[in-house]
């Protein structure tokens, strides 16, 4: 795709720009912090009823590939994932703990797919998932500087193929959130730099130039703005 293209490059020059002043701005966009769900929250008599409250914990985003649900329009598009399927286990239906924060694609990739019987055991090091709410879940998934999902372990390429990760909009709402992740950055470091300086001019002209762009990728890909 020529947008997703010239997008890409469009960052690389912004990534460039900053570089040459606070390098540490042009570190990789860094995954959703880490969801934690709350802690004591109240037991519902329905799984959906937690909906709400699981789209806080996970920063409104889905837990297993990140994006954001404004693009699948807000909660209602959402799904509630039992971690541990709610078919083998039915006992862990409304235990919120076992409950995840998905967009459809992950939600339905994953299905009722699970290694055994022991809702415990969520993986034996090649096949299996791992819970995105523990720090172990970026031991076995990456992402590179285009936003392709890279696996790093067995359990990862598992993951990968099951979840449906390789999804292509899964690249381009990683590449308007890149985008965006140095525009706002960008934007900070506008208000360090001198007037008189040679580069203010070209930093606004850029800025003004990349949200245009990310504007115009959100209506091209998902055919109308994200809201």
């Amino acid at each position: 795709m020529k947008s997703s293209r010239r997008l890409r490059g469009c960052c690389r020059v912004l990534k460039r720009h900053i570089a040459t002043r606070r390098r540490t701005w042009v570190a990789q966009v860094p995954r959703v912090a880490l969801p934690v769900r709350s802690a004591n929250e109240p037991v519902r008599a329905r799984y959906g009823d937690y909906k709400p409250q699981l789209r806080l914990d996970f920063s409104k985003s889905c837990g297993y590939c990140g994006d954001e649900d404004r693009f699948y329009g807000g909660l209602p598009g959402y799904h509630v994932d039992h971690f541990a399927p709610k078919d083998q286990f039915p006992g862990l239906e409304t235990t919120y703990a076992n409950l995840i924060y998905s967009c459809p694609y992950c939600n339905r990739g994953k299905s009722n797919k699970w290694i055994g019987s022991d809702p415990s055991v969520s993986h034996n090091g090649k096949e299996g998932f791992v819970d995105p709410c523990l720090a172990e879940f970026d031991v076995h998934i990456d992402r590179d500087d285009d936003g392709n999902f890279v696996a790093l372990t067995p359990v990862g390429a598992y993951m990968i193929k099951n979840l449906k990760l390789y999804l292509a909009r899964h690249r381009y709402i990683w590449t308007i959130r890149k985008l965006q992740y140095f525009a706002d950055r960008a934007d900070r470091l506008r208000h360090f730099v001198s007037k008189s300086d040679g580069q203010y001019v070209p930093l606004l002209e850029l800025l003004a130039d990349i949200n245009a762009r990310i504007k115009k990728y959100n209506d091209s890909v998902f055919d109308v703005a994200a809201q």
